[in-house]
């Protein structure tokens, strides 16, 4: 692929390949690309592929109406063959959800089952999801080596830093994990710190975040705002917002049990980690009343997707993909007031960073703009005390050649053990899944820092063993030397 600053109509054109079905990642990915960057980079030939033919249809013809209303020309081809669809792709997005939502569904109730809470990217839920996405993920990686063996590989699909450390370590191309939330957490910041911004990625270059983790269990150890270190005044800021706010989590307020954890490390981290050492019990509760995880509120949602994008008068986002975000009424969400922000706010605003975080990555390598951005990638030396092998999720130099982890130094002791264990759990994961391991399955269940239970061992252990039954279709075939299996 030649680089450049400007496109000219003689040079090389760009290729991107987009393959899963993860509408509410593709439509904001989609309007990223077009709104965000259109004027930086432009997509000449964009390849769908997914093995589900009418979703696959649905979401280009969704494309095509998007596309055509804002003046965007590109060559849009539907694959019907996945290699076809990758060849000489610049570019490889993939936003797949590997036996689709109804595994979600059964990985959720079979760990509640179990006393466990698990959904698809944390717990037991979270380990067999990632599974399921990597022996999916690696198939079409393969295909890649020799199809587009120059491509870009940005993987957004979850479990995100699980996946990108499978293709990081076991295959030979170039991939970047990618998780949406730090454009979002950079406006948050901008807002608490009163800054002046038009756009969220003009916050790129003026706040640094030194954080470490994977995207389940990530860390926020310091914070710099225009080049001024303000990780305490901003926890501070943080605590503030937290007791002024009216969000419940079953019925509860978390904020003294955020505000308790952030004044003990002195950092802040995901609620997914708050949210299974504080509310495991209520997540429980719920279950126990209603029989219904996560999982039974997206799987409607996901048909009115489909639904809505089939609809040939839209040609923007698709309602029920806002609703999903946590945004019911756009007009309404508009008119809200965020603190410290001084603009009204904008549909970019709310899009949770999709329409962000890809191609933020694909700017910085195709125009070599030398940013700093997020992204889940192999340690090389820059957490201490985690494998190199290890994917992290951290802040990188992106030029030309890709991603370079920047510095990140010693983990706080008050966490260490913590994120080792995540670190692990990660790491054996992917390599069960590779090798179709159940005794690496089991120990990486052990190692997870989300399962909370009395009897760790055998309740893993049968939950497993449960999943590896129900999923056969979407799974390695797994043997066992220790002869717990089968």
């Amino acid at each position: 692929m030649k680089l450049k600053n400007k496109r000219k109509e003689d040079e090389k054109t760009t290729k991107l390949c987009i393959i899963g079905e993860d509408i509410r990642q593709y439509e904001f990915l989609i309007s990223g690309i077009a709104e965000e960057y259109g004027k930086d980079f432009h997509v000449d030939n964009l390849a769908l592929y997914d093995a589900d033919k009418e979703k696959k249809v649905i979401m280009a013809r969704w494309t095509e109406r998007f596309l055509r209303h804002r003046n965007y020309r590109t060559k849009l081809t539907v694959g019907s063959d996945v290699g076809e669809a990758i060849s000489d792709s610049d570019f490889v997005i993939t936003v797949n959800r590997a036996g689709g939502n109804e595994s979600r569904r059964i990985d959720e109730h079979i760990a509640f089952k179990h006393g466990v809470v698990g959904a698809e990217q944390t717990g037991p839920g979270g380990t067999i999801n990632a599974i399921r996405a990597i022996h999916l993920e690696m198939k079409y990686a393969k295909i890649a080596e020799h199809a587009a063996p120059d491509a870009w590989w940005i993987n957004y699909t979850n479990p995100a830093s699980f996946v990108a450390e499978a293709l990081q370590r076991f295959t030979k191309i170039k991939s970047i994990g990618q998780c949406s939330l730090w454009p979002e957490r950079m406006a948050s910041i901008a807002w608490d710190f009163g800054l002046d911004y038009e756009r969220i990625r003009d916050l790129f270059p003026r706040i640094k975040t030194v954080l470490f983790g994977s995207n389940q269990n990530l860390w926020v150890k310091e914070v710099y705002v225009d080049g001024r270190k303000v990780t305490k005044e901003w926890i501070k800021k943080l605590n503030m917002r937290e007791r002024e706010t009216k969000e419940t989590y079953y019925g509860l307020n978390p904020a003294d049990e955020k505000i308790a954890l952030r004044n003990l490390l002195g950092m802040d981290t995901l609620w997914y980690i708050l949210g299974s050492m504080f509310f495991a019990k209520c997540e429980l509760d719920e279950w126990e009343k209603t029989g219904k995880s996560r999982s039974d509120y997206v799987i409607p949602l996901e048909k009115k997707h489909f639904e809505e994008a089939s609809n040939p008068d839209i040609v923007d986002v698709s309602p029920s993909v806002w609703e999903r975000s946590g945004v019911k009424n756009l007009q309404s969400a508009l008119l809200e007031k965020k603190f410290g922000l001084k603009r009204p706010l904008t549909p970019s605003d709310l899009k949770e960073g999709y329409n962000l975080a890809a191609p933020s990555v694909m700017n910085a390598i195709i125009n070599n703009t030398g940013e700093n951005l997020v992204c889940q990638i192999q340690n090389r030396g820059a957490v201490d005390g985690i494998e190199d092998y290890m994917t992290q999720e951290v802040l990188c130099h992106i030029d030309k050649k890709g991603p370079h982890p920047l510095p990140v130094g010693e983990i706080p002791i008050s966490v260490r053990g913590i994120v080792l264990s995540a670190a692990y759990w990660q790491s054996l994961t992917v390599e069960a899944a590779v090798e179709g391991s159940y005794d690496k399955a089991l120990s990486a269940l052990l190692n997870c820092p989300h399962i909370q239970h009395v009897d760790k061992f055998n309740v893993s252990k049968q939950i497993l063993d449960e999943y590896l039954e129900v999923h056969k279709e979407h799974l390695p075939e797994f043997t066992s030397e220790s002869g717990h299996y089968p």
